[in-house]
């Protein structure tokens, strides 16, 4: 990596929000490096000598900056600040501190509300980071100027819409109706080396049927109708939680039955696709990357481009990766 990338790096990495999700007067003042996916009970079981794969800026051959999987320590992988200390380990503790059970709405609940906490603080976080960028970098090209005003208008209106379920999250917390989450469940058989916990707005269900079109990223007054993806091993078996807003049943529902109703080896290449285009918060053992081939690695890294670039990302023709080994 040049000194130039380097020192940019830097400074990027030194760009970042610290306030809590669930601001109220309980707050205590420290804010925490609170992790997105649970450190002792699912990082700690899919690690290797400690580490994990997450996704990490770089630079490429010609001095590009690129998202990779990287190696972190499992004490930091997966961390941001977007929770005071008393909040993390309050509101937490249900998911923290017993196993998952089905049909637990809270659990379900909780497992969404920490995705949908850490994209909120990610998307906020990026763009303070995209206007550092416009402070620090030499832009001369037209192009250039446009593409990052661009990134940050599509973000801004991202963080908008999220902002709006924040506040109806925030607002089951404390009203405790859970039950304003449905949630299916798909289990696999063995406990995958793969975790996530993710929110997105999917464009199309696996027949090409729009569930969003292109006006509804960009239009404020229009709602995004998320779906929350939770995965993780626990006893034997790998659970894949699939969450959304009860009001949005009728648009995600019948994307998840889709995808229950396929054999299990297809049902591992479609969320495997699934993973590869939209997610960006996941880590994943040393063990499953080291297994895949350099074709399903270039194709994981390829499909991941879209889910930077493009807002267009689609399900319809699947590549051949299986993440769940």
């Amino acid at each position: 990596m040049n000194d130039t990338t380097q020192q940019f790096l830097h400074e990027l990495k030194r760009v970042y929000v610290k306030e809590c999700f669930h601001r109220d007067e309980n707050c205590s003042e420290k804010i925490v490096k609170a992790h997105s996916i649970q450190n002792n009970k699912i990082l700690n079981k899919i690690s290797l000598n400690g580490n994990v794969y997450c996704f990490s800026l770089s630079e490429d051959d010609e001095h590009h900056l690129q998202v990779v999987l990287a190696k972190k320590g499992r004490k930091v992988a997966t961390i941001f600040t977007g929770f005071c200390s008393y909040h993390d380990n309050a509101i937490f503790k249900p998911i923290e501190e017993q196993d998952f059970q089905k049909n637990n709405y809270q659990q379900e609940f909780l497992f969404a509300y920490r995705a949908l906490a850490k994209e909120y603080h990610a998307k906020k976080e990026l763009i303070k980071r995209l206007e550092k960028v416009k402070e620090i970098s030499d832009l001369k090209e037209k192009w250039q100027i446009q593409q990052l005003d661009a990134l940050l208008i599509g973000s801004q209106i991202t963080l908008n819409k999220l902002e709006d379920n924040k506040q109806i999250f925030n607002s089951v917390l404390k009203q405790r109706n859970f039950d304003i989450i449905g949630t299916r469940i798909i289990k696999l058989h063995g406990e995958c080396q793969i975790a996530v916990s993710s929110v997105f707005a999917i464009v199309n269900d696996l027949n090409g049927k729009n569930i969003h079109n292109t006006i509804e990223f960009v239009d404020l007054n229009k709602e995004l109708k998320l779906l929350y993806v939770t995965i993780f091993p626990q006893g034997g078996k790998t659970y894949i939680l699939f969450s959304y807003l009860r009001r949005h049943r009728k648009y995600l529902a019948p994307v998840i039955r889709q995808i229950a109703n396929r054999s299990i080896a297809e049902q591992k290449k479609i969320i495997s696709n699934m993973i590869a285009v939209y997610v960006e918060n996941l880590a994943l053992s040393p063990n499953a990357w080291g297994k895949m081939s350099d074709s399903e690695k270039s194709i994981f890294y390829e499909l991941n481009m879209e889910n930077v670039f493009s807002t267009g990302k689609s399900l319809i023709k699947l590549k051949n990766i299986n993440l769940f080994t």
